[in-house]
């Protein structure tokens, strides 16, 4: 005879597979990973069923399909705020940082831009250099205070929270720095919705006109930075971790569409895929955006540099946009 225990057991398990057998995923869910992956909603639907709304797996599903790309956002939230660029007069150094708020009102209120624009300076004055996280950007100084007393009296002013989310500092030696700012919200203050810092670092006599024609140059990379939403600067850059998962990824892949082939020719497909990964994922693989006839960066780079009579590196960027998850 079955113990009373046992039976009940077996209920609790039995109920849990029905609740998961029935899982149906909400307009949330759904909505975060469409724009997460850009996929189709049906696909979207399909793909949190199959993972039991497990994001990730979903996700991952949909990639696996050849549904969702490499370079999308895996998850977004919801915050609002505004991005502040500053850079400085000889355009040697440039800092960004976003400033979050919960709601749009508040971030098109004059106190709550005037404080971003005064944090982004305040960036850019300390000597740090990189990426800086909140707490580092909470110790950052403006006008003698730290922004860490500055944030609460203007939270008790519009009356929701505000936080400083993060911010970056980019320098060169001998070079520009440019920027660019999306869906401006204040010319005056450089403050937007999205935002971007290259760093241009050169060999070369840097005369008055030939500044002017790098900034040009800067520009319009930090405008494909925005749009393209590059990961990394170039393959050195992505973390051994990451290329080998991807690596593993894509042999999987080819495996099973190039059965009883020779090795040689797997690995010819799967470096050949890789080099697609990183045309994605990799600024300076990627083809620029802005530039008429679609260039690569590096080709790009190359040739305006011998047009200019300067070698041209791509040394450092940063994007930033409100409402994106930091992975």
């Amino acid at each position: 005879m079955l113990s009373r225990s046992f039976v009940r057991r077996v209920v609790c398990v039995s109920s849990g597979l029905r609740s998961l057998s029935t899982y149906s995923p909400s307009m949330e869910e759904i909505k975060k990973l469409r724009t997460a992956s850009q996929a189709p909603m049906k696909d979207v639907k399909k793909a949190l069923v199959e993972a039991q709304g497990d994001f990730p797996a979903a996700f991952e599903w949909l990639r696996k399909k050849g549904i969702a790309s490499a370079t999308a956002k895996a998850g977004r939230t919801a915050a609002e705020g505004l991005v502040g660029v500053f850079v400085d007069a000889d355009k040697k150094r440039g800092a960004m940082v976003e400033v979050n708020s919960e709601t749009d009102f508040v971030a098109r209120n004059d106190q709550f831009q005037t404080l971003v624009a005064m944090v982004t300076r305040g960036a850019h004055a300390t000597s740090l250099l990189g990426e800086l996280d909140m707490t580092a950007m909470s110790q950052v100084n403006v006008e003698d205070r730290k922004v860490a007393d500055l944030v609460p009296e203007l939270v008790g002013r519009v009356g929701e929270n505000i936080v400083v989310q993060r911010g970056t500092t980019i320098n060169v030696n001998q070079g520009i720095v440019a920027s660019y700012v999306h869906r401006v919200a204040s010319p005056e203050l450089n403050l937007g919705r999205a935002g971007a810092l290259v760093g241009l670092e050169i060999e070369g006599d840097l005369t008055s006109d030939k500044s002017q024609e790098l900034e040009a140059i800067g520009k319009k990379l930090a405008m494909h930075v925005v749009a393209a939403k590059p990961k990394f600067l170039n393959r050195e850059s992505v973390p051994a971790d990451r290329v080998a998962a991807e690596r593993t990824f894509v042999l999987e892949q080819v495996e099973q569409q190039a059965k009883n082939k020779p090795a040689n020719i797997v690995e010819k497909m799967v470096d050949g895929r890789m080099n697609k990964f990183f045309s994605e994922v990799t600024l300076i693989d990627q083809v620029h955006m802005v530039e008429e006839g679609s260039p690569k960066i590096s080709a790009h780079l190359d040739k305006e540099g011998s047009r200019l009579g300067l070698k041209i590196k791509l040394s450092a960027f940063q994007r930033y946009e409100i409402g994106e998850e930091q992975l």
